[in-house]
């Protein structure tokens, strides 16, 4: 063995792990380079250490919890040597593969690989000392995939150098750190040499990336443009960006390193997709939104990431500023993908969504609007064709006729009548009186938030006016008491594909005397939301599950057989509330509204996973008219830092992780905000007095 080719040959097809291992010979010379090789599916493995295919049983990878047992940190440099491994057959393969890249590439690659090979026996020498052997799990394949089908040596520096090795610059100092406090200071002295090394790897893949790049791009644009999924940037970091210094060292500029923290996407997982569209419920009945629902669409298009997984993907109008993105990564929140919409407010042409396995799609409501832009995507999902989730008969979901065919379905004395006709209108108003209730309320069929509805104590041929136009226009008004509410409450649900419906929780709604909505408060114990009243009757006889049980036994049943009809799935709310009885005691209204659509309930609920467990949280939406008493500022901007300096947020240890205990945060970005803020404030314990609102 006397060429680099041979040398190469033997490191990849080998079946004994000494062989793979061994040294380069003495004298290395690179003539005789031969043929570009075709990409073999798998490199030479002994028994015991083949690359495993799908469906071959899979190790799982040690939690940081377990790793104070030496046989789990045995087990986790098992997956350290492999993966060690797979990069030295890899290089071997680069070298076969491109032939005639330049020597000093060739040369340069040689002098990694060889590195590589005493990185696999450092990591085989430790597992030894923990009884642990090479080939006692199950070796996963993934670096091979992901990186033996290059086309070019661009691509083995875009793929291996800058991802997966830039990727180690963060794993070695975390596992340094862990294996230090487990007491093993020789690994931890391994994960720091290992380190070292990996800076000069980085630096390597960097010096030809930027010889090959166009000189037109700039290195983040260069890099992430030519990885192809289901590499994406996130891979070349931990979840969370560590050593910012090793990459400077390595070369890397501050730009590319800032952009990379702040990149989010798929580790693997198959993505969700979200899409803020508030204005559906106008849509569904063919309406236009107004100019208020359409800002609200511009401003909270960020919303849905705080409801997303880390590896979803948020459709946005408008892309955050970067200082508002890492404001938010300081507090732990790791931000899912966002891809801005085209200018036309659709999915561009060229964006990779078009391309990948998708696992749904998650729009505030499913509606005509929602199905327009998340339309050319139902193919991806699964893999396969799928029924799109938007059907007309969902219409009726949104209109208030249902939330009172419900109540008359539950035995409820007080449900709403349906009326189409201002002679039926007349005749439920003169109902209402004759049953004792001298005032009571008309809502639009299509109305939101206690928005649009009239009284009927005060009722004039003006109002006549008003409600035959809107019976024209939707085609049915509800009459019902109006009730002296105690208490407003949300009940957020999820409709499954299989029919059957999950409770996600419960959260204390804030609204006006008329019932419209200021915002949304959430705690781990509901009943503590309330008044010492309200949270004796949520308790019932010491059994605070009573009001849960009563959904889950009573009213969702109904609502599954009404879903099933009109084939809706996907997340709800019912707003609900506690009245006061004729005779004095609090009563539940089990469904004063239900909304076929993500709620800010659920934000709120979902905002939680943020925030320590013994706190309690407030969202609501603030605009500078509804704030101008107690908060006057000149813009959106001045009032976000307004708040969020008068109550400064504060981080509370929570098992491995910190959350946050006390403050206030907005959640969009208020430099680009037209005229909402989406507040967040986090109270330690207590009743917390409400924050700013619209």
């Amino acid at each position: 063995m006397t060429t680099l080719r041979e040398f190469a040959e033997h490191v990849l097809f080998a079946k004994r792990l000494e062989d793979k291992l061994a040294a380069p010979p003495a004298g290395l010379v690179d003539d005789a380079r031969g043929p570009a090789l075709v990409t073999p599916l798998a490199p030479g493995r002994p028994p015991g250490l083949q690359l495993s295919r799908a469906g071959d049983e899979r190790a799982d990878f040690p939690r940081e919890h377990q790793l104070v047992h030496e046989q789990a940190r045995g087990h986790l440099l098992h997956f350290m040597a492999n993966h060690e491994l797979l990069a030295t057959e890899l290089m071997a393969l680069a070298l076969l593969k491109f032939p005639d890249a330049p020597p000093a590439f060739r040369r340069g690659l040689l002098n990694t690989l060889v590195e590589e090979q005493w990185h696999t026996r450092w990591y085989l020498d430790r597992m030894a000392a923990y009884g642990v052997g090479f080939g006692e799990l199950p070796v996963n394949g993934f670096f091979w995939k992901a990186v033996a089908d290059m086309e070019s040596p661009m691509d083995y520096v875009t793929r291996l150098p800058l991802t997966f090795e830039q990727a180690n610059l963060d794993f070695s100092l975390h596992y340094r750190d862990v294996f230090r406090r487990a007491g093993d200071e020789e690994a931890a002295t391994l994960f720091q040499t290992i380190h070292d090394d990996e800076i000069s790897h980085v630096a390597y893949g960097l010096n030809w990336f930027r010889k090959w790049k166009s000189p037109d791009e700039d290195d983040w644009h260069g890099f992430s443009r030519r990885l192809v999924f289901p590499l994406t940037p996130v891979r070349a970091k931990a979840r969370q960006l560590i050593d910012h210094d090793g990459r400077r060292r390595a070369g890397l500029n501050p730009e590319f390193i800032r952009e990379l923290d702040l990149f989010a996407g798929s580790r693997g997982r198959t993505p969700r997709v979200y899409f803020f569209n508030p204005q559906a419920e106008t849509t569904v009945h063919g309406g236009q939104p107004d100019r208020p629902i359409m800002r609200l669409a511009e401003d909270f298009d960020l919303v849905p990431a705080f409801l997303a997984h880390q590896e979803d993907v948020v459709l946005v109008r408008t892309k955050p500023r970067q200082e508002h993105l890492e404001k938010w990564r300081r507090l732990g929140f790791v931000w899912p993908e966002l891809e801005p919409l085209g200018r036309d407010g659709l999915i561009a042409p060229d964006s990779p969504l078009l391309q990948r396995k998708l696992g749904g799609l998650r729009p505030w409501a499913w509606s005509p609007d929602s199905e327009n832009v998340l339309g050319p995507l139902h193919s991806q999902v699964g893999g396969t064709p799928a029924p799109h989730p938007w059907h007309p008969a969902q219409r009726q979901l949104f209109s208030k006729q249902c939330g009172a065919e419900i109540l008359h379905a539950l035995g409820d004395p007080l449900a709403g009548r349906v009326v189409t006709s201002v002679a039926a209108l007349h005749d439920a108003i003169r109902t209402l009186q004759t049953d004792g209730h001298l005032c009571g309320v008309v809502k639009p069929a299509f109305g939101s938030s206690g928005r649009g509805f009239r009284r009927t104590h005060i009722w004039s041929p003006e109002d006549d006016i008003w409600a035959d136009s809107m019976i024209e226009a939707q085609g049915a008004l509800v009459v019902e008491p109006w009730l002296e509410r105690l208490a407003d409450f949300s009940v957020q649900a999820e409709a499954m594909g299989d029919g059957t419906i999950q409770l996600k929780g419960l959260t204390r709604l804030l609204t006006d005397e008329r019932g419209r909505f200021l915002g949304v408060e959430a705690s781990g114990r509901f009943a503590k939301l309330f008044s010492p009243e309200i949270a004796r009757f949520f308790c019932g006889a010491g059994n605070g599950a009573w009001v849960e049980d009563y959904y889950l036994t009573h009213v969702f049943p109904h609502l599954a057989s009404r879903f099933a009809a009109c084939h809706f799935r996907g997340a709800f709310g019912l707003d609900a509330l506690v009245y006061r009885a004729a005779d004095g005691t609090p009563t539940l209204r089990a469904v004063v509204e239900l909304n076929p659509r993500h709620t800010m309930g659920r934000v709120a609920l979902e905002l939680r996973r943020l925030a320590h467990s013994s706190s309690r949280l407030h969202f609501s939406l603030a605009t500078l008219r509804s704030t101008q008493p107690t908060h006057p500022c000149p813009s959106l901007t001045a009032l976000a830092a307004q708040l969020e300096a008068e109550n400064p947020v504060r981080l509370r240890p929570q098992g491995d992780t910190v959350k946050i205990d006390k403050g206030t945060l907005i959640l969009n970005d208020p430099t680009t905000a037209q005229r909402f803020l989406a507040v967040l404030t986090v109270h330690p314990s207590g009743r917390s007095p409400a924050g700013p609102t619209v």
